[in-house]
């Protein structure tokens, strides 16, 4: 009888897996009173005889990869219940392995144990045991499970090799004893110094109160493709609307879910209906909870496929300055734009150079392009770093001020540079088929000339709908910090079409500098047709007397302010009247020189 048993025990084991997220609704397959588990950490379900029920104890952390060879591998077990539960004859089956406890082990409240291959590491606290005959815990994933000495499962999971990157020696914890055991989500990489916390309260122990979110969401044909960041709570058997189950929408359309996987709890595949590409497309949820209970309702865009054209190179930083004592230095970096409307869908998108004769060319490809996307009208960062650093993490981050907010816009690739050559060269975004999205052939002469060095300067595009390789597109970031990666580019600006378009104004006019915080400074606002432009300004008195020099050479950009403060050079304050404010304005890529003459005038209040 105990050999058939065993013989089902992957059937069951799965049926478990399958089952868990309806258990809170259904009573359990096995036949077990229904219980609620949709519950915080303060469980308590009294049971005569401390008989254990399937999630009283669970399994709480997993060391499987082992620091060096004979050191040891464990599984720990947490008793979540108010229970004191005799662990003799239990079993343990991970794999296709399983060993049985054999001595009278008391497994009380709130308190852990830890079955170990290590005799040695058992010796260290009274919560580890050797087991004889422990099964392997293999690097790239296996199932772990736990029953009663009833040959009832008690808990279960799968663990794979993704759900965190695992240093040897380092273990996987859960998160939430009350959360659910197959969620990736609910377990984490330990940060314990020791590399894990047998018999402890594990380093990442947290109770989720958080409700779930939405990762990504992508068109696919007839399909939307939905992410959530944890396991959500769905019952399909009535159709939406039941219990646990969330509704979905999208444009204010309802739509039917096509595909839902208990044991991958995170996905969820739903019918477009009559919606179609080319469309703004914002999917809208309600009722959504996970196992806990954390209920919220959530929006986001949906991420359409990419074509041609609907991203843009936007930023070119090749030359970046290298770090110093003070200064970790920047990196290369490009930056795309999406021009479209819609969100759109970065999956399967890599760089690479200009083609040779024979159409072959060197591949440059992100760490990982899973679900990732840029909203309409937005940016996103490809950055270089060999360690696994976010945005705001990398050297380009730390140089630019990069916020956590926007870490998700950004995509690694793994290596120093992106091979931005400072003399210029083609740079091509291709999809997941090879087809071009965009492609720039920068060059060096693009920078503003009248700048002494463009070292740390990135290249930025001045009209996102203009042509990506064209020169006159294109110019020297003008601001302090020499880029503007993740956000909107310093000399961006439809291009004015002709120089009669150029123009200076003044405001507020009359302008009152008495401290009293209106209208205290005078704003000079001007426009040009190109971005070269250096400024030399000069304010002059009603008899042509100089006042002040307001600027020498300060690079202009397509548009832009300075100010007035109504003083002199010496900082003493200028009197009531009239002043000429006089701009010169120099191209030294084509010899222009404009001027401009405006009157401005400084008042009091009375």
């Amino acid at each position: 009888m105990r050999e058939a048993i065993k013989q089902i025990k992957g059937v069951l084991q799965g049926f478990f897996l399958a089952g868990l997220l309806i258990t809170s609704i259904h009573q359990f397959i096995i036949g077990q009173p229904s219980l609620n588990l949709i519950q915080s950490e303060s469980f308590t379900h009294a049971i005569s005889n401390d008989i254990a029920e399937q999630r009283d104890i669970v399994v709480n952390e997993i060391l499987y990869r082992r620091e060096s060879a004979g050191s040891p591998e464990f599984v720990e077990l947490f008793n979540r219940s108010y229970k004191t539960i005799n662990l003799q004859n239990w079993e343990l089956v991970i794999g296709s392995g399983s060993v049985e406890v054999a001595e009278p082990i008391e497994l009380k409240s709130n308190d852990y144990i830890v079955f170990t291959d290590h005799e040695g590491f058992a010796g260290l606290s009274d919560k580890i045991y050797y087991l004889p005959g422990f099964p392997v815990l293999t690097d790239n994933g296996s199932s772990v499970a736990v029953y009663n000495h009833e040959e009832i499962l008690i808990d279960s999971l799968f663990y794979k090799s993704d759900w965190g990157e695992v240093a040897p020696g380092v273990s996987l914890e859960r998160r939430d004893p009350g959360g659910l055991s197959i969620d990736p989500a609910n377990w984490s990489v330990s940060l314990d110094m020791s590399g894990s916390t047998p018999g402890l309260q594990n380093s990442r122990y947290e109770v989720d109160f958080l409700p779930p979110e939405i990762l990504f969401a992508s068109l696919k044909g007839e399909e939307i493709v939905v992410y959530f960041d944890e396991f959500i709570m769905f019952d399909n058997s009535e159709g939406q609307g039941a219990v646990g189950s969330p509704k979905f929408k999208a444009n204010g359309r309802e739509l039917a879910v096509l595909e839902f996987n208990p044991n991958i709890a995170n996905r969820v595949v739903l019918d477009t209906g009559s919606l179609s590409a080319g469309e703004e497309i914002t999917l809208e949820i309600d009722g959504l909870s996970d196992f806990k209970g954390n209920m919220t309702s959530s929006s986001q865009p949906v991420a359409q496929p990419v074509q041609a054209g609907d991203l843009v190179l936007n930023e070119i930083m090749y030359h970046p300055l290298p770090g110093d004592d003070n200064f970790s230095g920047q990196s290369e970096y490009l930056e795309i734009f999406n021009r479209k409307n819609y969100a759109v869908s970065l999956e399967g998108i890599f760089l690479h150079d200009a083609p040779d004769d024979i159409g072959e060319y060197n591949r440059m490809d992100p760490v990982s392009a899973e679900m990732k996307w840029i909203p309409a009208r937005e940016f996103a960062l490809l950055y270089p770093e060999n360690e696994n650093l976010a945005p705001s993490e990398s050297r380009t981050g730390r140089a630019f001020g990069i916020s956590e907010e926007l870490n998700r816009f950004g995509l690694r690739f793994e290596r120093a540079g992106l091979g931005l050559v400072n003399s210029g060269r083609n740079v091509v975004l291709s999809d997941s088929t090879g087809n071009v999205i965009d492609q720039v052939g920068y060059s060096p002469d693009w920078h503003n000339p009248n700048l002494m060095t463009t070292q740390g300067v990135a290249l930025e595009r001045i009209d996102v709908n203009g042509e990506s390789n064209d020169p006159g597109n294109w110019s020297s970031n003008r601001t302090v910090l020499g880029g503007t990666p993740l956000g909107t580019n310093s000399i961006e600006q439809v291009e004015l079409q002709s120089d009669s378009e150029m123009e200076i104004t003044l405001q507020p006019n009359p302008f009152s500098p008495d401290g009293d915080g209106l209208d205290d400074q005078l704003e000079i606002v001007y426009r040009f047709a190109d971005p070269n432009y250096l400024l030399k300004v000069r304010i002059y008195d009603r008899y042509g007397r100089l006042v002040r020099k307001l600027a020498d050479g300060y690079p202009a950009g397509l548009h832009g302010s300075l100010f007035w403060d109504g003083k002199m050079d010496d900082g003493s304050r200028s009197r009531i009247g009239i002043y000429i404010i006089y701009v010169q304005a120099y191209n030294a890529s084509n010899g222009s020189r404009k001027e401009f003459k405006e009157t401005a005038v400084l008042a009091r209040q009375f």
